[in-house]
């Protein structure tokens, strides 16, 4: 298992006008607890002993909660707003640990993670949680051929999965190179023949844009079960 999660909530969330005006997208509230704190939850239900918040877009909210709560095991580390998903990760490479699990503010699998750490290949500078882009209701971004993957940057009919985010990340991808999207590090491990996945069947719950947001909200309703989230862990 991981002791390390890495969060990226520093962007501006443009798509979830206007509820991102006041706050960053993470802070967002899904039956009156922040999605952020529900990922966290999450992370620490899973043992993780420590996670790293990388913060931008009206970063002291962020911090300002953290602190408050007075939660364990969190790291808020502020970035530039301008800064791009993988200039950020380069900007803290010292802080992170050999392998981390790298994952997005605005997305959540309840999925089984020894199942998914099981999977990771010695060889893997990158492993990939997927879904069907049937399952994810979303255009796919990775095309997979006799078990060889390819990803794509932009969005391609001809891709069947979507990656999920929760990324097991190999920290010397990250130390020998210098991409600006974490999407151009998938591209580069893609490249080498040095990425590997898991598939999930999972329930993908996002906060993207509006629409979705509401999606959300009223799946976490319905599951009255996922309770053990639903409240602050220190």
């Amino acid at each position: 298992m991981l002791d390390q999660a890495v969060i990226l909530c520093g962007g501006k969330g443009k798509r979830l006008l206007p509820y991102t005006l006041t706050i960053p997208k993470p802070m967002i509230k899904v039956n009156n607890i922040n999605f952020l704190q529900i990922l966290i939850n999450q992370l620490k239900i899973n043992n993780f002993k420590e996670i790293l918040l990388l913060t931008g877009y009206k970063h002291k909210i962020i911090h300002e909660y953290v602190r408050q709560n007075k939660i364990k095991k969190i790291n808020c580390i502020y970035t530039d707003p301008k800064l791009e998903t993988g200039e950020r990760l380069k900007k803290i490479q010292k802080k992170l640990d050999q392998n981390f699990m790298l994952m997005y503010g605005d997305n959540y699998i309840n999925f089984n993670f020894k199942k998914h750490f099981n999977k990771v290949e010695k060889k893997s500078m990158i492993h990939l949680l997927l879904q069907s882009k049937k399952l994810a209701n979303e255009q796919g971004n990775v095309f997979i051929n006799n078990k060889k993957i390819k990803y794509y940057k932009k969005r391609n009919k001809i891709c069947d999965y979507v990656e999920m985010g929760y990324s097991v990340v190999n920290r010397n991808i990250i130390f020998k190179n210098s991409f600006k999207s974490f999407n151009d590090y998938i591209i580069y491990a893609s490249n080498l023949k040095k990425i590997s996945y898991t598939k999930t069947t999972n329930k993908y719950i996002s906060i993207t844009n509006p629409e979705i947001y509401s999606r959300a909200k009223k799946w976490f309703s319905k599951n009255k079960k996922l309770d053990k989230y639903s409240k602050i862990l220190l």
